[in-house]
C-alpha cells in the first residue's frame, strides 16, 4: 500500500473485489483523506470483513443476492434505477387502464394490475 499516494480526496472503489482479508481496510487506511467504497456480492466479501477493524473512510455495499454490475449500477446511477421504476409503474397502470398518478388505494387499482398480470402471464 506504500505505493498508493494522495492528491486530495479522491474516492477508491473496489467493484465485485474485495481483495484477501484485510485488502479493503489497507486501502483506506492507506489514503486517510479520501474515500474507499467496496461494492461487491460474494460471500467471501463479507466473511473477510466479519469483525474486522474498519476505518471511517472505507464504505462497504455487500449484498449477496444482486451481481456486482447492478450494485455498481445503483451506486453510480440511482436516479437512472428510480426512473425506469417509475416509467414502468406509469406503463403498467396505463395498461390496467388507470390514471398513471393513481396509487394502490384508489378503487380500481390493485384489480387492474390483477389482470395486467394476468395479460402478461398469457404473453399478450
Amino acid at each position: 500500500m506504500q505505493s498508493l499516494t494522495q492528491q486530495g480526496s479522491e474516492a477508491v472503489f473496489l467493484l465485485d473485489y474485495a481483495g484477501p482479508a484485510g485488502f479493503a481496510a489497507a486501502v483506506a487506511r492507506a489514503l486517510p483523506a479520501g474515500r474507499v467504497v467496496l461494492l461487491d456480492h460474494h460471500k467471501t466479501a463479507a466473511e473477510h470483513l466479519e469483525g474486522a477493524d474498519v476505518p471511517g473512510n472505507l464504505h462497504i455495499g455487500i449484498d449477496q443476492r444482486r451481481s456486482g454490475a447492478v450494485l455498481a449500477l445503483d451506486h453510480f446511477q440511482p436516479q437512472v434505477r428510480r426512473l425506469h421504476y417509475e416509467a414502468a409503474w406509469s406503463d403498467t397502470l396505463s395498461r390496467a387502464g388507470c390514471d398513471a398518478g393513481a396509487g394502490l388505494e384508489r378503487p380500481g387499482v390493485r384489480e387492474g394490475l390483477a389482470r395486467v398480470h394476468a395479460l402478461n402471464s398469457l404473453g399478450e
